[in-house]
């Protein structure tokens, strides 16, 4: 082991063994570039004071001193001093009590030669070394604990915090979490997140999210949650999955941001937009449907009476053109009110949802059987929701292909409890995706998005090969 010189102190007022000191010192395989001899501890300390001292060796027991007193008046000045007690037989259990208090070794007067006092030595080194990497280790780990500490406490004054383990049981709640769930910590201990689950995200939604943080991978997204009270919560989250053994999660850290608001202002948006849109579409079909038809309809009187005319004059090229003239006037009346109805259907403005989808069951090809059942009441139900789910039942009948064989649906509406929609559809036509179960169809996709703004949900469940789906719409 290579040592540093060092430069030693003797506090020793028995000149014998001052001088027997010396001589072993002298014998020691050690650098000791200095040694210095004081008698008592008033002149130890002086000489502390004036040079930087490696090693001291002290007697308990000196002019100025008895037992401990001297030992802790050094040690209280210079606590990283190395000290070597000097003690005779008797008085072996002060020198274990400076030993406890911080000496790194003691030495039995007159029962000791050069090696064992080398071998006192270099352990006193050595120990003082483990001692102060030791402390330097705990005050780094102190500064680490505070640090961490100081993180914890940053976390939980500004985020929703919750630990669980492997199988998802919660471990851990800070009090946002408890403030947001409205539930107490007892009530969340020990329990999993299906607590505070809004039933909102699919099977695929959390599969996805299990799957991300089991394998050891931090997932991030936004949640909806329901509280105790029933009242539904946003929350964009953030899960760190923490790792043990050969990399596999033993706990996952969720970190949250209440986004409630947020959600609530980017649908206060969406929806604006949309009853903007939907009430252009209503503006054009009326203007179509009363307007352009109307006086359609009014020209086609006009040529009537030309085309009864006409007949008194016999001639039959005029005839033909004014037939050929009145078709075209019916066809564009006829294209107008179609487009009017696709806009928006008259019957929607007047009798909601129920009659316009009769209306549009009346006009399907011959390819598609549908069964209509419905238990609805209309004043319950906000005109947006309807118009919107409107759509949506007509886009997916849209999707279907009418060109294959012979296609049936069942549509069943009932809001006596929940607003629910449920259409089983027998047709070769897909909906979604097989590769990740997504809407393939835009304006599904769009509608989809829609009907979550209003705080529904669309899902889709297809099975290609016994030509089946099932979409389920519920508020």
């Amino acid at each position: 082991m290579a040592i540093d010189s060092i430069n030693l102190l003797l506090i020793e007022d028995n000149p014998l063994d001052q001088d027997l000191f010396q001589e072993y010192l002298e014998d020691v395989d050690i650098p000791i570039q200095n040694i210095t001899i004081k008698d008592s501890i008033k002149q130890g300390l002086i000489e502390l004071n004036k040079q930087e001292t490696s090693v001291l060796l002290l007697d308990c027991f000196l002019p100025d001193s008895f037992g401990m007193e001297g030992y802790l008046k050094i040690r209280k000045k210079y606590p990283n001093l190395i000290i070597i007690i000097m003690t005779g037989v008797n008085d072996v259990s002060v020198a274990i009590d400076a030993i406890k208090l911080g000496a790194q070794d003691f030495i039995i007067k007159g029962h000791f030669d050069s090696f064992l006092l080398e071998k006192s030595l270099l352990y006193a080194l050595e120990r003082n070394k483990l001692t102060l990497a030791l402390k330097n280790t705990k005050n780094d780990l102190e500064i680490a604990l505070k640090e961490s500490h100081d993180y914890k406490a940053a976390i939980d004054s500004s985020s929703i915090v919750a630990i669980t383990n492997t199988k998802g049981v919660i471990t851990y709640v800070n009090d946002k979490f408890c403030e947001i769930s409205k539930y107490h910590e007892n009530e969340l201990l020990g329990k999993n997140h299906n607590i505070v689950n809004s039933n909102y995200h699919n099977i695929e939604f959390w599969k996805n999210l299990w799957s991300t943080i089991e394998s050891g991978n931090v997932w991030q997204g936004e949640i909806r949650n329901k509280s105790k009270l029933n009242e539904i919560y946003w929350v964009e989250t953030t899960i760190v999955p923490f790792l043990g053994k050969k990399n596999k999660p033993y706990q996952y850290l969720s970190i949250r941001k209440d986004i409630t608001n947020e959600k609530k202002i980017e649908q206060d948006i969406l929806n604006s937009i949309i009853s903007s849109e939907e009430q252009f579409r209503e503006n054009v079909s009326e203007n179509l449907h009363d307007g352009l038809a109307q006086k359609l309809s009014g020209l086609t009187y006009h040529i009537n009476d030309i085309e009864s005319k006409i007949k008194i004059i016999e001639d039959d090229s005029l005839e033909d053109s004014v037939a050929l003239i009145k078709k075209y006037i019916q066809q564009s009346i006829k294209n107008s009110r179609t487009l009017a109805t696709d806009l928006m259907p008259r019957s929607m403005k007047e009798g909601g949802l129920i009659p316009s989808i009769i209306d549009f069951i009346n006009n399907i090809g011959k390819n598609t059987e549908i069964e209509f059942n419905h238990n609805y009441n209309k004043n319950e139900i906000k005109k947006e929701i309807e118009i919107t789910t409107y759509r949506a039942i007509v886009s997916i009948i849209d999707r279907i292909d009418n060109s294959s064989k012979k296609n049936k649906i069942i549509i069943e509406i009932n809001n006596e409890s929940d607003f629910l929609v449920n259409m089983e559809i027998n047709s070769s036509s897909k909906f979604v995706n097989e590769s990740d179960n997504k809407l393939e169809d835009a304006r599904l996709l769009s509608l989809q998005k829609r009907i979550e703004l209003h705080g529904g949900k669309m899902v889709f469940n297809q099975n290609k090969k016994k030509r089946h789906a099932n979409v389920l719409i519920k508020y």
